[in-house]
């Protein structure tokens, strides 16, 4: 029992089935009444045996750990330079770890908070929501989705305005979870980006309306009356050249991705602003003759790169 408990101190299962083998074997393998001197160096030999055999095991176990802790290691130094958040729940929903990315996103101290209820926890991120319930109400749906491992975006108002992704996973075998894991991810600027996407490809559509109301108006004018060669000339240039604005509005809307990936070239030149108007306003004094345009426009207007 003394070796069982001197080899389990040691840290090894083995080692404690070794020591106690080594004293039984010592002490009782051999009927009490055979003891003698003669047998003694034998059990001397086997009980140096079984101790060579028990401190390599012993030194292998030891081994064993220290990779197991160097492992740990890593993987610690890896998760905590994560970009993305990493929350850990156990099966007790008490939180066991948040990585620095995490601190950041939800601008908490998370020392403060390791070894509570996440309930704790999670009272002092509704404090930092746009809606304080919207984080308690994420909690309810994913428990119940975690096999679909569920993805939210919820709103921070601090410590500044930012759009979070939530992603919840389980932790554990499928058969036999272990606890509740979270993914934190900025999406801000991606989100952002969308936005001006979006906007932009609005703007590039109201602007298609013009080139087109321009080449329909002075179309119809070419069905409906009778001009002159001279003005029939005239009129198709304006359309070949508010065909030339449609392709260039066109060519933008396919810069989008040129745009993101900072492949696409920017060319500053002069531009005369008193030019630029004059040529808006001829293009639309054909077609709204009910109309009278005022230009105003002062004469030392410099040029705008």
């Amino acid at each position: 029992v003394s070796g069982i408990r001197l080899g389990w101190f040691l840290g090894s299962i083995n080692a404690a089935l070794w020591l106690g083998w080594m004293v039984f074997t010592f002490l009782a393998y051999l009927p009490a009444e055979s003891y003698s001197v003669q047998q003694l160096p034998l059990r001397l030999l086997l009980m140096l045996i079984t101790v060579a055999v028990v401190l390599r095991l012993v030194s292998q176990h030891s081994s064993s750990l220290k990779r197991t802790e160097s492992l740990l290691k890593d993987v610690n130094s890896i998760i905590s330079s994560m970009v993305e958040g990493l929350i850990a729940v156990d099966h007790k929903r008490i939180l066991v770890y948040c990585n620095t990315a995490a601190e950041k996103i939800l601008g908490l101290e998370a020392f403060r908070f390791l070894g509570q209820p996440i309930k704790i926890f999670n009272q002092a991120i509704s404090t930092r929501t746009v809606d304080s319930n919207e984080w308690n109400n994420i909690i309810d749906t994913a428990l119940s989705q975690l096999e679909k491992q569920p993805k939210f975006i919820m709103q921070l108002i601090s410590p500044e305005r930012r759009d979070i992704e939530v992603n919840f996973f389980r932790v554990g075998n499928p058969d036999e979870w272990s606890g509740i894991g979270a993914i934190l991810r900025d999406i801000t600027r991606e989100r952002k980006i969308d936005q001006m996407e979006t906007d932009f490809i609005s703007v590039a559509s109201h602007d298609l309306r013009s080139p087109m109301t321009v080449i329909y108006g002075f179309v119809e004018l070419m069905l409906t009356t009778t001009v002159s060669a001279e003005n029939q000339r005239l009129w198709l240039t304006r359309v070949h050249k508010e065909s030339l604005r449609m392709n260039n509005i066109v060519d933008d809307l396919l810069n989008i991705s040129r745009i993101e990936s900072g492949r696409l070239p920017i060319k500053l030149e002069p531009i005369s602003v008193q030019a630029l108007i004059k040529q808006i306003t001829d293009e639309f004094k054909p077609i709204y003759k009910t109309h009278t345009f005022y230009l105003h426009i002062p004469a030392d207007f410099p040029e705008l790169w």
